[in-house]
């Protein structure tokens, strides 16, 4: 044969330029086939800089059953992987909500629910990602919305433990939130009854006291950690603002680090006002407040997920991150 082609070196250029030609016809006619090629080892497996192989995404329609999953870095109901769930949750509050609170949502929920932690644990992270669905991201609005979040709270106010700071800061925001609309939307009774005068005999009143203490613990727990939680500072704030609107007095040492109190009682105070003009016709006391604190530069939305000041930024990664490796079971 290589004789041959030695001897004839113009046929068998020829040769090899009519199998190009023919090549070229066959693929442009038949374009899938080009894909064709190699597509099975590419749908069997990617391969990661972490030196694993995992489907692609693209092909998450042969996914027939929950134990398909794993193939491609997922994980069935009730089933966890709480490192992938962690990274999860970090990647999410590092993205920063502002103009991203759809896939900040979506991925910290999924992380979230691959983590292997204890249920109220879970639902404060669930409760802290939540938040982005409502009206402006006003915090206390969203909380008083997650029903959820009343495993976490006691009839009489009290957060129930938990390993995770973090379900405690949300069970706060959650208790102080519901508890305040309670307070100017209904009576004792628990029935509707509007009532935007001082009240200083309200039974509430003693859980806010229970919650507004409770709450400072737990702030200034992450504040010692570094990381101040203005969020949570400024609801406990409007709590204290509550109290101090009906006659109530607090004793602890440690409202002053609650800030500009007056700040705060302006606010409650214009929100009453705005409500109390529109008796008949407004019924939504959080939303209300969230627009007012809002207005005097109070932290209405979630400083986690939204955060101003990138020192507090860094500190707070850094207790997110301790809490999810500290409440894995």
């Amino acid at each position: 044969m290589a004789k041959w082609i030695k001897e004839n070196k113009i046929a068998a250029g020829i040769i090899v330029i009519l199998i190009g030609i023919l090549g070229f016809v066959y693929f442009d006619k038949n374009p899938s086939k080009i894909g064709d090629i190699g597509k099975t080892s590419q749908l069997a497996q990617e391969s990661t800089s972490f030196g694993d192989k995992v489907l692609s995404f693209n092909s998450l329609d042969k996914v027939e059953k929950f134990e398909d999953l794993t193939k491609w870095g997922l994980v069935a109901p009730e089933q966890y992987n709480h490192t992938a769930g962690k990274n999860l949750i970090m990647l999410a509050i590092k993205a920063n909500a502002i103009q991203k609170g759809d896939w900040v949502t979506a991925h910290g929920l999924l992380g979230t629910s691959m983590l292997d932690v204890d249920l109220l644990d879970r639902e404060g992270y669930k409760s802290l990602f939540s938040s982005m669905f409502t009206i402006q991201g006003f915090k206390m609005y969203a909380s008083s919305l997650n029903t959820d979040m009343g495993l976490l709270v006691d009839i009489d106010g009290t957060v129930k433990p938990t390993k995770s700071i973090i379900a405690q800061r949300e069970g706060i925001i959650y208790a102080a939130s519901n508890e305040l609309e309670g307070r100017y939307v209904y009576n004792d009774a628990g029935n509707f009854g509007k009532n935007y005068l001082p009240e200083p005999t309200r039974k509430s009143n003693a859980k806010l006291s229970k919650i507004l203490l409770n709450g400072l613990k737990v702030y200034n727990q992450l504040r010692t950690a570094g990381f101040d939680d203005k969020t949570l500072r400024d609801a406990l704030c409007i709590t204290y603002a509550s109290l101090d609107y009906d006659n109530v007095s607090v004793d602890s040492t440690d409202i002053y680090y609650l800030g500009s109190l007056q700040v705060c009682k302006d606010a409650l105070k214009a929100t009453l006002t705005k409500l109390n003009s529109e008796k008949d016709n407004n019924y939504n006391f959080l939303q209300e407040l969230g627009w007012e604190m809002q207005s005097r530069s109070l932290a209405s939305g979630d400083g986690i997920l939204i955060p101003d000041d990138e020192k507090n930024f860094e500190a707070m990664l850094k207790v997110i991150e301790k809490d999810l490796d500290s409440i894995k079971k």
